[in-house]
């Protein structure tokens, strides 16, 4: 038996993850909380595993937010991670982003990640991100193994960021551009899975997740019209207006390429 923490009582993946693993009650003891106060209240010595979900998720640009960003996302998550080692929890989990590698490629160009691709944060959310998984590395050791993922858009009922951005305007757009460049994704039931792998194997490290095969966008707004009951038209001819604007943030969202290589 498994006793499990997941930070982020309001977390759309921790909340996916608390499902599946009650669906094995007789594996997993597991517990969902919020951390706000940085964990003043949690008796962690109960667990042998804690999933840090909670955070500030929302990326902006706003520099004005950056000590925020670095408060929630950085050090709450530090001083969660120093409650839970110093109370003999054996494994911490922590969900970074894949974002931390930098911004997508401008749209309809392709950027992709390997083994070697150094993180290049050039935003408050991406650096508290990455700043915080330096702090964690500093904290691992044989009896506290720290895993670290840096998932791609996670997307599924529910979902928010670029997903859920786009689930906003899949209603209102019976046509959309034909700019397209991979890109990585994965689905809230997969990541909870991989998820469930990690706290089996007890162990720590980096991991990439992605799903089998890339996405675009176009292609998940038709996926959830199709879902809507409604039809999609491809127009090209908007293609060549969307690449000469493609370095705009709002369209390397949509349109940018950014992918894991398959290789990893």
């Amino acid at each position: 038996m498994r006793r499990v923490l997941i930070t982020g009582k309001t977390s759309f993946i921790g909340g996916r993850l608390a499902a599946l693993l009650r669906e094995h009650p007789e594996q997993y003891a597991v517990d969902q909380v919020s951390v706000r106060d940085g964990g003043e209240d949690v008796d962690f010595s109960q667990y042998d595993c804690v999933v840090h979900c909670a955070g500030l998720a929302h990326v902006t640009r706003d520099v004005n937010l950056t000590a925020l960003y670095f408060s929630v996302n950085c050090e709450m998550t530090l001083e969660i991670a120093r409650r839970a080692r110093q109370a003999g929890v054996k494994q911490f989990i922590f969900l970074s982003s894949m974002i931390v590698y930098g911004p997508p490629a401008p749209a309809g160009q392709e950027r992709y990640i390997g083994p070697d691709t150094p993180p290049a944060p050039d935003n408050p959310y991406s650096q508290s991100k990455l700043a915080a998984e330096e702090g964690l590395r500093k904290m691992e050791s044989p009896s506290f193994r720290v895993c670290i993922l840096r998932p791609p858009m996670v997307y599924g009922p529910g979902g928010k960021g670029n997903y859920a951005l786009l689930s906003r305007y899949a209603g209102y757009l019976p046509f959309f551009p034909g700019t397209a460049a991979p890109r990585s994704a994965i689905h809230v039931d997969r990541l909870a899975e991989i998820l469930r792998g990690c706290i089996d194997s007890g162990e720590g490290g980096l991991l990439l997740p992605q799903d089998e095969n890339y996405t675009t966008a176009h292609e998940m707004l038709r996926d959830i019209r199709a879902r809507q009951g409604k039809k999609t038209r491809i127009f090209h001819f908007l293609d060549p207006l969307i690449r000469l604007a493609g370095k705009q943030p709002f369209l390397r969202k949509l349109f940018g390429g950014f992918a894991y290589r398959k290789s990893i």
